[in-house]
């Protein structure tokens, strides 16, 4: 079987940009889960909801056996790309 020509996917959905309720309750948040196709090693989607993004991933464990390893740096890749795109006056 040939190998895919690509082994990441990144998906950006934008939701709504306001408050959702699901049965009267408020939607705190949302987290997004694409698929993994057979030769593909890992899904990351991003999903906004209110002002607020979640950011969903899943893998192949034979070519990524170490997801919560991924999912822990999330928030310091974040902050760095916030300090490296802040302009000038906002550092």
């Amino acid at each position: 079987m040939r190998s895919p020509v690509h082994n990441l996917i990144i998906s950006n959905v934008p939701g709504p940009p306001t408050t959702l309720y699901f049965l009267g309750c408020v939607v705190k948040a949302s987290y997004p889960l694409g698929p993994v196709f057979h030769g593909s090693g890992l899904n990351t989607t991003v999903m906004s909801l209110n002002g607020k993004l979640g950011v969903g991933i899943i893998s192949c464990p034979d070519l990524l056996p170490d997801l919560w390893e991924l999912a822990d740096d999330f928030p310091i890749a974040l902050d760095e790309l916030l300090e490296r795109t802040a302009s000038p006056r906002q550092r």
